[in-house]
């Protein structure tokens, strides 16, 4: 979706889609206790799946099942989006007479209308 809308409203063809890998294994620091020395483990893939399933355990016991509502919690999203202009960020500015800002702020505009499903001139009009 995001794609198709690029090609669409993004003139000069310069958003292009941006997969994250996050790599196989994870490292975390934690500290046990408040005056404990911070330590550093590494999650491989199946101490990764045991956490998230953790993580599940415990929403599942603490919304009864789903019973009881969430009512204060955020869920939250990353979209990566790469931003190419056809020369160097320099040379964009004074060989071309372009602000990069201004179309930085326009890519924003463009993927929040698409995420929200609102016009660009819509979310435009807040600012």
């Amino acid at each position: 979706m995001l794609e198709n809308n690029f090609k669409r409203y993004d003139k000069d063809s310069e958003l292009h889609s941006t997969i994250l890998n996050i790599g196989e294994a994870w490292t975390r620091n934690c500290q046990e206790k408040l005056l404990s020395n911070p330590s550093t483990l590494l999650y491989n893939h199946s101490i990764q799946k045991k956490e998230k399933e953790k993580v599940f355990d415990l929403l599942d016991i603490l919304s009864c099942s789903g019973s009881l509502s969430i009512d204060c919690a955020s869920f939250h999203v990353i979209v990566a989006v790469t931003h190419c202009f056809d020369q160097t960020l320099l040379n964009t500015i004074v060989q071309d007479c372009i602000n990069p800002i201004e179309k930085l702020e326009y890519s924003g505009l463009l993927i929040n209308s698409i995420i929200h499903e609102e016009s660009a001139e819509f979310m435009k009009k807040d600012i």
